[in-house]
């Protein structure tokens, strides 16, 4: 049996029940696993015999002993007779407790950045040679590098490692240190290698509208596209090279970028008919390219319809009217214009 010392007063453990087998000789009582008492810190050991006497031992040579008269729990033993003449009635051997350890770590999980909240990452495991402790560990997370402490979280319940609610996962790895205690105060660490891998941006709008068409005439700044982009991370995009009539830059009043024809661009059809743009967006850990395609138009000069040949003008007119009508191969906005001519002039002779 074990008693463990509280300022004096003893309370006895419940231990192996042990049946003398030799009178006046040693007797060895194995106790197997499962059944031993666990000694703890201040723990003394001894025997117990109802009705009888008990022997407890201290540091020096003294001891006490007490005579129960009842079945008892506790004790005070500042009230009993110290004696120095010491007599061994009992030997314990004391087995040390064995360290407990992980039987999953060290190990490396990897996810998604765009993982949900909740989501089980991983189930920790331990075990512990002594039966005894079966049960009674305790685990625990104990330090974090990286974002770990920000993003993860450990289940006491399930011992699961979850990630917390909230959070936007970084790209990188974050790792967690976990201990495993025994109530012996025996302990062992493992680390956790979370990695969490970065999903590329998604170009969602090129896959529905990759080119356009745009008169060759054209010069003031036009919205031609607009890029969709999915991420959970912020983006930028870009054209990739210089030296064309286009930028891409941010919406006014959106988040979104847009592809624009620059102000004052001079365009030729005869010089160059489509432009292929090569761009990128980026959330500063990955680039997805994309492809857009520009075609010009050629200029037709806009042709007149329905305009008489002659026409006979009464001399006592002053305003005669007349309609003409235009057709304008890129409906862009026609100016026509008369030849003045001046009054009274003969026009044939």
């Amino acid at each position: 049996m074990c008693m463990s010392d509280a300022r004096d007063i003893y309370k006895r453990q419940l231990g192996q029940p042990i049946i003398l087998l030799t009178d006046r000789q040693t007797n060895v009582i194995p106790i197997p696993d499962g059944s031993r008492i666990r000694a703890l810190l201040d723990d003394y050991i001894g025997f117990y015999e109802y009705d009888g006497f008990i022997i407890t031992y201290d540091d020096g040579d003294d001891y006490r002993t007490a005579k129960f008269d009842t079945d008892e729990t506790t004790f005070d033993w500042g009230a009993a007779t110290s004696g120095d003449n010491r007599d061994h009635a009992i030997h314990a051997r004391v087995t040390p407790s064995q360290i407990p350890t992980f039987t999953n770590l060290d190990d490396t999980v990897a996810i998604s950045n765009n993982a949900v909240a909740g989501t089980v990452l991983f189930t920790v495991a331990a075990i512990d040679s002594d039966i005894e402790d079966a049960g009674l560990l305790t685990i625990a997370h104990s330090a974090s590098s990286g974002s770990a402490a920000a993003f993860f979280e450990l289940d006491l319940n399930t011992l699961e490692v979850k990630i917390k609610s909230g959070v936007s996962l970084s790209p990188g790895d974050h790792s967690m240190t976990f201990t495993v205690t025994d109530p012996c105060a025996r302990w062992s660490s493992g680390i956790l290698t979370i990695r969490v891998e970065n999903d590329p941006p998604v170009i969602t709008s090129l896959a529905t509208s990759s080119s356009t068409t745009i008169s060759e005439d054209l010069s003031a700044e036009t919205l031609l596209h607009t890029l969709d982009v999915t991420d959970t991370q912020p983006t930028t995009c870009k054209l990739l090279f210089t030296g064309v009539p286009f930028v891409i830059k941010r919406i006014s009043g959106s988040t979104k970028f847009g592809i624009f024809l620059s102000t004052g661009a001079s365009l030729d059809y005869d010089a160059q008919n489509a432009y292929v743009l090569d761009l990128s967006c980026t959330d500063t850990y990955d680039d997805t390219a994309g492809v857009y395609t520009v075609y010009l138009i050629r200029n037709e000069p806009p042709s007149i319809n329905g305009l008489p040949r002659a026409t006979d003008i009464q001399e006592d007119v002053v305003v005669e009217t007349l309609h003409i009508f235009c057709d304008c191969p890129e409906n862009t906005a026609v100016t026509c214009s008369v030849t003045a001519i001046t009054p009274n002039q003969i026009l044939y002779s």
